[in-house]
């Protein structure tokens, strides 16, 4: 999983790593973290797969939503 926050203030002192996009003159911060590495029997990954199929429709229809009222 890899996680970003706008970095505030030119703030250089975090924990984090610090990306920069220059054509912007935007900053953040990032994360990066493995989770769920245990093995996975076969015969469930077609539920895992469809389980993260509803959560990348549910991520976008959020993200759109928010979007919309920001119109």
């Amino acid at each position: 999983m890899i996680s970003f926050k706008p970095q505030k203030d030119g703030n250089s002192e975090s924990a984090y790593s610090l990306v920069s996009l220059k054509s912007t003159n935007q900053h953040f911060n990032y994360k990066v973290s493995f989770i769920d590495l245990d093995l996975k029997y076969l015969n469930k990954m077609e539920f895992y797969y469809e389980l993260d199929q509803k959560i990348v429709k549910s991520y976008i229809k959020m993200v759109n939503g928010v979007n919309q009222t920001r119109l």
